[in-house]
């Protein structure tokens, strides 16, 4: 993948002062995003899972309803499963760069989804 950096600072260079630093901070931030996942529906025991329209269902009920930081993070879990990751990794890879989010959030998030989904009694995850 090509970056113009010129483009972007010419684009910024009159909105935004920052440093140089900051901006391949946050470049190298955006490229250790994963790509997305060749597929969008996955089944992970009793859940059917959209990632494109961001819909979680257990088999036989409606829809549960996630919040878009949920969804995020269950997609991030899903394409790194069977990996373990700490909340500050978390946080830097699943949270905008600019986010003034800690660890705490994360954890939250992940409260909140086991919650939502009763993900603790679903296999394989």
């Amino acid at each position: 993948m090509r970056l113009d950096l010129s483009r972007v600072v010419q684009r910024h260079h009159f909105q935004y002062h920052f440093a140089i630093d900051e901006l391949l901070a946050r470049v190298r931030s955006l490229l250790r995003r994963p790509g997305p996942l060749v597929s969008s529906n996955v089944k992970l025991g009793n859940l059917n899972i959209d990632l494109q329209n961001a819909v979680v269902s257990r088999e036989g009920d409606e829809a549960i309803s996630l919040l878009v930081k949920e969804v995020a993070l269950l997609e991030f879990l899903l394409k790194n499963r069977g990996k373990y990751f700490s909340a500050t990794e978390l946080l830097n890879r699943v949270w905008a760069s600019e986010s003034e989010s800690t660890d705490d959030a994360v954890r939250q998030c992940i409260v909140r989804l086991r919650a939502r989904t009763s993900i603790d009694r679903a296999k394989n995850l």
